[in-house]
């Protein structure tokens, strides 16, 4: 039996960054961090990193990533053991700052607006995993949309039918769990 073949599709990554705070976050002051951590960020981004993780070599993820953020992802991504499949964007990629201070259950998230994908970037991308679509066993498409590229994409969630055993888990564009 051999392993299965994936295709996570996950259109907002972000570049994750913590910021662990030596003592109570306090509005309206300067608050020095004492660590800081970055990882990548991103429902479909943290989906194909643990298949990778599963099953070594069998995860393909597709994503538009954009600008200085979108290059320090895909380094990171690139550590890993993924095939991607990316779509530049004249949009950076989104930046979502987690701040821990003492005394706060659980930290503040504060998250950047995704940018724009344009209908060049949407169908660069969508053309890339249409032309690889029939080599895969199975579809991941997880997280939101950016904005821009919310109803195409539903569109082509829709359509994609091709035999392929398929889960979702994706919410439409402001819908934060």
């Amino acid at each position: 039996m051999h392993p299965l073949s994936l295709l996570v599709v996950g259109p907002n990554p972000a570049l994750q960054r913590v910021l662990s705070l030596p003592t109570q976050l306090e509005l309206g002051s300067v608050n020095r961090a004492a660590s800081l951590s970055e990882y990548v960020g991103g429902k479909g981004q943290g989906a194909a990193l643990a298949l990778a993780r599963w099953a070594p070599g069998e995860t393909t993820l597709a994503s538009f990533l954009g600008g200085d953020t979108g290059r320090a992802v895909e380094a990171l991504l690139s550590a890993s053991d993924l095939e991607l499949l990316t779509q530049p964007t004249a949009a950076p990629t989104r930046i979502c700052t987690t701040l821990l201070s003492p005394g706060v259950a659980g930290g503040t998230e504060v998250i950047d607006p995704s940018g724009t994908v344009s209908e060049m970037e949407l169908d660069a991308l969508l053309g890339q995993i249409e032309e690889r679509l029939h080599t895969f066993d199975a579809l991941a498409l997880c997280g939101t949309c950016p904005s821009g590229a919310s109803q195409r994409a539903e569109q082509t969630r829709a359509s994609l039918h091709m035999g392929l055993q398929y889960w979702g888990m994706t919410q439409p564009a402001g819908v934060h769990s």
